[in-house]
């Protein structure tokens, strides 16, 4: 049963960010993310549309609407919406080229402009009888990447069981407010203090962020383009990167910080460090936006050999991940209040 009640809730520091930018230019989707599962193989269309139901329900996220405080103080706030939004089912497969078609609708939904009554929307493409995509869109603001990846795994259980004549109560996702409550409880807490400190001290006399391109430009929607490394590929990479002592993502973030030294001449580096931001197993299954991006500082010494140099950014990555609960926002306010500018770096990184 939908609950019909207005259930409000506080915006994580995460959220605010996030969403005070968008609103600067709703017709800009570039804080939306879209991602498909293409699936190969016959399903029931009307047990997919119960199995996306329940999914809505159960991620609150999904149906959460952010709208401005009001009065002089501005802000914002946000509530569930009652309903699931719908899923739209596409029948794609009459045309000359059904994949086409899908990627094309695809495309053209990931372009539309920020609705802030509907953030996160979903539909089945039909490409043939044993061919389907199930795309969404959710908006940055309430559902993260790695939510979006635990929102696809649950609507194929919860389908799976269904299409089983079971039932799919079992795994439902915990209620936001466990989120909520967790922030609350680490503001409250001597490592929110802790953590600040940190930050303070690492940010300061930060050097300038630095660009490939020298300039700077208005924000774009991105693309993400995926390749798969064949296993000997991986195999190579992670043997090297044992033999330096560190893990292969430590590896990948000292070549990155590597050739940015060496393409743009600075010997201090600061870049961007997108960390998950669920420290706690309470809220790792909570579909909402937790990921932080916090600076890693970095001395970009070319003198030094690849194993000590790699060793040194691992070590630095550990520190972010260690502070990774501390809102990027408030490291830019308390920056900008200091006599700097907001902008922590220049590029992101990955780890």
């Amino acid at each position: 049963m939908l609950n019909r009640e207005r259930t409000e809730l506080p915006l994580l520091a995460t959220q605010l960010r996030t969403w005070m930018a968008q609103a600067e230019d709703l017709a800009n989707p570039v804080y939306c993310i879209c991602d498909y599962l293409d699936i190969r193989g016959r399903i029931a269309p009307e047990l997919m549309v119960l199995a996306h139901e329940q999914v809505e329900r159960e991620a609150e996220a999904l149906r959460l609407v952010i709208v401005p405080t009001g009065g002089e103080e501005g802000g914002y706030h946000q509530f569930l919406r009652a309903d699931p939004a719908p899923l739209d089912v596409i029948d794609v497969s009459a045309g000359s080229d059904p994949e086409a078609a899908a990627r094309e609708w695809m495309e053209k939904d990931a372009q539309r402009p920020v609705d802030p009554q509907l953030l996160c929307r979903a539909a089945l493409l039909k490409i043939a009888d044993d061919h389907f995509v199930l795309y969404r869109r959710v908006h940055h603001a309430v559902v993260d990447g790695y939510s979006l990846a635990l929102i696809f795994n649950r609507t194929a259980a919860v389908y799976t069981a269904l299409a089983g004549g079971l039932s799919a109560d079992e795994g439902a996702f915990p209620a936001f407010a466990r989120l909520t409550d967790a922030e609350a409880g680490y503001r409250a807490s001597k490592s929110f203090a802790r953590d600040r400190a940190h930050w303070l001290d690492r940010t300061a006399d930060r050097p300038a962020p630095v660009s490939l391109s020298g300039r700077s430009g208005p924000l774009a929607v991105g693309r993400r383009r995926t390749a798969e490394l064949t296993p000997d590929r991986v195999g190579r990479l992670e043997a090297a990167a044992d033999r330096l002592g560190v893990t292969w993502s430590d590896l990948a973030v000292s070549t990155i910080t590597a050739y940015l030294a060496l393409a743009t001449g600075a010997r201090e580096l600061q870049l961007g460090l997108p960390t998950g931001g669920r420290l706690s197993p309470q809220v790792r299954n909570v579909p909402g936006m937790t990921m932080n991006i916090l600076p890693l500082r970095l001395d970009a010494d070319a003198a030094l050999p690849l194993r000590e140099f790699a060793r040194r950014v691992s070590r630095e990555v550990r520190q972010v991940l260690l502070h990774s609960r501390y809102p990027t926002a408030e490291i830019s306010r308390e920056a900008v209040a200091r006599g700097g500018g907001a902008r922590l770096w220049g590029r992101w990184s990955t780890s």
